[in-house]
């Protein structure tokens, strides 16, 4: 499977949907760091890459709240953000029979968000009655 447009389409996305879902002045932090954040992983094309800006994000945000610093929400999302990303690249890999990135993913969020950039249908799901 080649990552690199998977990828890219993720953090477009992802893109989009911080920009409407920190609208407010407020929210200025949130919203730098989730860009950030998805910048960070674009162009990245493969999973050992994926996983390295994730350590180093994570590093950057508890360096960040040990400080107290003020701007500690840009860093926190900025970590969740290439979490989000790593977490849809896992359920693309495993939709493809491939391992996942890592042990706690990918989340049931994170598998509509690959089946619906994939094209995978979704099927009903039964009640099993006894």
């Amino acid at each position: 499977m080649d990552l690199g447009p998977f990828i890219n389409r993720v953090c477009a996305d992802g893109i989009a949907a911080a920009r409407a879902g920190y609208a407010r002045l407020d929210q200025a932090q949130e919203l730098k760091g989730s860009i950030e954040g998805f910048e960070l992983c674009w162009g990245i094309e493969d999973g050992y890459h994926l996983l390295e800006a994730l350590h180093q994000s994570n590093a950057r945000a508890l360096e960040a709240l040990a400080e107290g610093a003020g701007d500690y929400r840009r860093w926190s999302c900025r970590f969740d953000r290439i979490e989000w990303v790593c977490d849809v690249v896992s359920a693309a890999l495993v939709a493809q029979g491939l391992g996942s990135l890592g042990p706690l993913w990918p989340t049931a969020p994170a598998m509509l968000e690959a089946a619906g950039i994939l094209g995978t249908k979704q099927g009903r799901a039964r009640r099993i009655r006894g």
